[in-house]
């Protein structure tokens, strides 16, 4: 039984959403390891849940507003990602020999 398109897509989409888990987490006071942990559990919902945990580097953040104009473009780029994924994985089942 060989790997399709569909695999290769999903592999390499679950690898990159662990290493940005890791990444956001090393700037959150999780840490890498959490944050990989969270990502890998729980996926696009361990990803949101690290991304709006407090910056070990600047805990003013929630004062000034800065938090939710982050969030606002992470569920942009989340809701951009999410839909080129679904219409990649729509054309390739759908895609005829």
């Amino acid at each position: 039984m060989t790997m399709g398109v569909r695999e290769v897509v999903i592999i390499i989409v679950s690898l990159l959403m662990l290493y940005q888990g890791y990444r956001l987490g090393e700037k959150r006071n999780i840490g890498g390891a959490g944050g990989l942990t969270l990502v890998f559990f729980f996926s696009f919902i361990g990803l949101t849940i690290v991304y709006f945990l407090p910056n070990k580097n600047d805990p003013d953040q929630a004062k000034n507003g800065k938090n939710f104009r982050e969030a606002l473009v992470f569920i942009g780029l989340l809701i951009l990602f999410l839909v080129l994924f679904v219409v990649i994985v729509y054309n390739i089942k759908n895609q005829r020999v």
